[in-house]
């Protein structure tokens, strides 16, 4: 069965359509581009999906599909967390709890970095400035800190800077870093995931992390199925 999921994010809709396990269809879309919705998923009945995003609302787009939202009160798992949990990081969770099923850390390097930590429920987890809010902040300010919200990250790792440059990167991922490998030590972590929109820019700092770019898209496709096994 073809399942069409939707990961409604800060930045950007993310869509697939997913059969068995595998993403055979992907494309994301602008907010103004919501109307493309309706033939991407022209050849699909049902729908899942989920949305941190106060003014879309899906009902409105996607008139003729049956719909199913995964949030809070929907999730399948136990949530160890209050209700302003997101339905994201639900999502991933659900890929973690039916898939993997062991301790497991998502390093979700998005518009914010989020680091969860999930088994068969949802632990708990940490939110941080995003790569590019962060650098953003930084030279917003500081007026003499130099705008390096669109520079390719090359340098070597090591603890400390000797350029500002060097300084302002390194603060940010030896802080990823640091915060992801207690986690590790403290819940004996079995298995790494990163994903988000700026996933590709850390990859070389994670290299035992996987990375998984349809992280949220798989959770909502195993949230759907079983689900729907439930009913």
């Amino acid at each position: 069965m073809k399942v069409g999921v939707i990961d409604i994010g800060n930045s950007l809709i993310k869509c697939a359509i997913i059969e068995n396990e595998n993403v055979i269809s992907y494309k994301s879309f602008e907010f103004d581009e919501i109307e493309k919705l309706k033939n991407f998923f022209k050849e699909i009945d049902e729908i899942c999906y989920c949305n941190v995003v106060k003014n879309i609302n899906l009902n409105n787009i996607l008139t003729k599909k049956k719909l199913y939202e995964l949030n809070y009160e929907t999730s399948l798992i136990k949530l160890n967390y209050s209700k302003t949990l997101g339905s994201d990081r639900i999502a991933k969770a659900h890929y973690i709890a039916f898939k993997i099923k062991e301790t497991s850390i998502i390093l979700d390097l998005g518009t914010a970095t989020v680091i969860d930590i999930v088994n068969n429920e949802f632990i708990g987890g940490l939110i941080l400035l995003g790569y590019k809010s962060y650098l953003k902040c930084l030279y917003q300010s500081a007026s003499k800190l130099p705008d390096l919200s669109n520079q390719d990250i090359e340098f070597e790792e090591k603890l400390i800077g000797n350029t500002t440059e060097e300084a302002i990167i390194l603060a940010l991922i030896n802080a990823y870093k640091f915060l992801a490998l207690k986690i590790e030590e403290n819940f004996n972590i079995k298995h790494k995931f990163i994903t988000g929109g700026n996933a590709k820019i850390f990859l070389k700092y994670f290299k035992d992390y996987k990375y998984e770019p349809y992280l949220s898209l798989l959770g909502l496709y195993f949230w759907f199925i079983n689900f729907k096994a439930q009913r």
